[in-house]
């Protein structure tokens, strides 16, 4: 179960701090939806998660990401109908995942609707939605272990902390050196989204037709300095 549950965490610290993050995406009128994911880590971000995963109890890992066990791992997350990662070295994990229900995506049952991270309006709407209130609440909701590695990196996104992006990275400098703090500062989250209509509006980042795409700075996602909100509308 330990193993379970730390692949878990490296899931999303793969999205969470990865250095470079893609995800292009399809999704249908009935809520199912196809992605591919690659993301890949820089050698401070990779170093450090080999050396917590030892803190938390576990050995540390010859690889820092394990594709085929984080696949394992995710297909208990909410939402998730089928997942395929593999390594494509020791710090790169790509693969596909497969949705039942965007709406189920990593909202635990547990979670307040309140604090869901993605709503969707059959055929017309596709939200997301992340702030200081409803991160915590989300990460504990999805497991403990990725809560602590993120508040091991003093994340404002799992420990709820108001902090500026300039307070956060001096911070991780004071504690982890500047490595990680650069690698942190120009980390990036790219993902294209194709959705069943012509899309008429998308509030954080561009269209063309069918297609809405995101560059999304990852410093931006863990220090929740202001609400994350990407929207994407069609007919």
């Amino acid at each position: 179960m330990k193993l379970r549950v730390t692949a878990l965490a490296a899931a999303f610290l793969a999205v969470f701090c990865a250095c470079s993050s893609q995800t292009s995406g399809v999704l249908r009128q009935n809520g199912e939806a196809d992605l591919r994911l690659a993301a890949s880590l820089e050698p401070g971000m990779a170093g450090l998660i080999r050396s917590l995963s030892g803190k938390f109890g576990d050995s540390p890992a010859e690889i820092s990401l394990d594709g085929p066990a984080i696949a394992e791992s995710m297909r208990e997350a909410p939402g998730i109908r089928s997942v395929s990662l593999h390594n494509v070295d020791s710090t790169t994990i790509a693969g596909t995942l497969s949705i039942g229900n965007v709406e189920d995506f990593l909202n635990p049952a547990s979670l307040p609707e309140a604090s869901h991270l993605i709503r969707y309006t059959q055929g017309r709407l596709l939200s997301i939605r992340l702030d200081l209130a409803s991160g915590p609440e989300l990460l504990a909701a999805l497991s403990p272990d990725v809560a602590d590695y993120l508040s091991a990196i003093m994340a404002p996104v799992s420990t709820g902390e108001r902090l500026g992006s300039g307070e956060y990275l001096a911070l991780v400098t004071s504690v982890y050196g500047t490595a990680i703090s650069r690698e942190i500062a120009v980390a990036r989250i790219q993902a294209v989204i194709e959705v069943p209509g012509t899309i008429t509006r998308v509030e954080g980042g561009s269209f063309t037709g069918r297609e809405a795409r995101f560059d999304i700075p990852l410093l931006d996602l863990l220090v929740l300095e202001r609400p994350l909100i990407y929207e994407i509308e069609w007919r």
